[in-house]
């Protein structure tokens, strides 16, 4: 987040070079972007078509083309039918599900414990083999301590991309 400013190194008579660096935010430059990096991260306020259930075979959070979610720590507010590990092991064919009253109920989450500071920068998601019972909006939100939560992002009118089919990646913010 440093650029040049003024001209370039030059040499100097004894041989040595140059060089200042201009604080874009320093001096009234604004404030700098908020940071993509955090340990926490939740998806809340799901959108779903279908008035019965929420299917899902995998959801993962990218830094670039990097999944770095996989293999990571999860909860949700309520119990998933079939293993909540299902949604993050790399695997289209594995699947869990709620009922839309579960994912309806305030307080719904689903969390990921990434067990550092992580970069997220994009979202991808798997439906299992029913477009209405796909995830077709969420919001993502952020946490470095686990409790106090800012919202990061909101998607909304996902495109459900086939049975056991991987999205393209959401872009987050």
């Amino acid at each position: 987040r440093w650029r040049w400013h003024g001209r370039r190194p030059q040499s100097h008579a004894a041989g040595v070079q140059a060089v200042i660096l201009i604080n874009p935010y320093a001096h009234g430059g604004g404030a700098p972007p908020p940071s993509t990096t955090h340990r926490y991260w939740q998806f809340i306020d799901l959108l779903v078509t279908d008035a019965g259930f929420f299917e899902v075979a995998e959801i993962q959070l990218l830094t670039g083309s990097t999944v770095i979610s996989e293999g990571k720590t999860y909860s949700s507010f309520s119990a998933p039918t079939l293993a909540l590990g299902n949604l993050f092991d790399g695997s289209t064919a594995t699947r869990c599900y709620w009922t839309k009253t579960q994912i309806e109920t305030s307080g719904f989450y689903i969390r990921i414990d990434l067990g550092t500071a992580m970069d997220v920068d994009g979202v991808k998601q798997a439906g299992f083999d029913d477009s209405a019972r796909y995830m077709n909006g969420f919001t993502l939100q952020y946490s470095d301590d686990g409790t106090a939560w800012t919202t990061y992002a909101t998607k909304t009118g996902l495109t459900y991309p086939g049975n056991n089919t991987l999205s393209s990646t959401y872009s987050v913010p």
